[in-house]
């Protein structure tokens, strides 16, 4: 994957972000046509109450080439000198791990020892009479509850090539939506 030319990244428990309540987003379009291209969005391990970009665009609107990063959707390799590197085959194994956050320079290799998973809202929400051209969207994010979440809206729509991977409960989620259209979701 290229780096991309614009990147949003939330620093660990920033205060508006953690702790309980509503969903607060890092990204919020405005009502009329936005066009966003080329981001890159991180929420960060411990901010409960993030959703990477809330869209409330209108149809004629495009958000196209977005990566929401963090858990197993991390854009770097793991090092060799982390435990990344270790064999991952018996439950005992497991137990030597002392569970924590992942983070690109020393990510968790043993599934389940991430202590951040499924702690915060969703990657990407279409909300509230937004629309548009979606493509080229990878929403691989464990810590988000679901990569998509669309809830309130009549805008039609046309969505290709969204990849929604690794979520803990559920991929995507849709309530009170029509006139949409799907292709080639992962």
């Amino acid at each position: 994957m290229h780096p991309f030319a614009t990147q949003f990244v939330l620093a660990e428990s920033t205060p508006a972000f953690s702790g309980f309540g509503s969903p607060v987003a890092m990204v919020e379009s405005s009502k009329g046509t936005n066009i966003f291209n080329g981001i890159g969005i991180t929420t960060g391990g411990y901010n409960n109450r993030a959703v990477g970009i809330k869209w409330m665009a209108d149809g004629a609107s495009l958000l196209n080439d977005v990566k929401f990063v963090g858990g197993h959707g991390t854009m770097s390799k793991p090092r060799p000198a982390t435990e990344a590197a270790a064999p991952r085959q018996s439950s005992m194994m497991m137990m030597s791990y002392t569970p924590r956050v992942s983070s690109p320079s020393n990510p968790i290799a043993v599934q389940g020892l991430d202590q951040a998973w499924d702690n915060q809202y969703w990657s990407l929400w279409i909300t509230d009479g937004g629309g548009g051209t979606f493509k080229d969207i990878w929403t691989a994010n464990t810590y988000a509850g679901s990569g998509l979440y669309v809830s309130n809206t009549d805008t039609p729509t046309r969505m290709y090539a969204v990849s929604l991977e690794h979520h803990v409960r559920t991929e995507s989620r849709f309530s009170n939506v029509k006139n949409w259209k799907l292709y080639a979701m992962q």
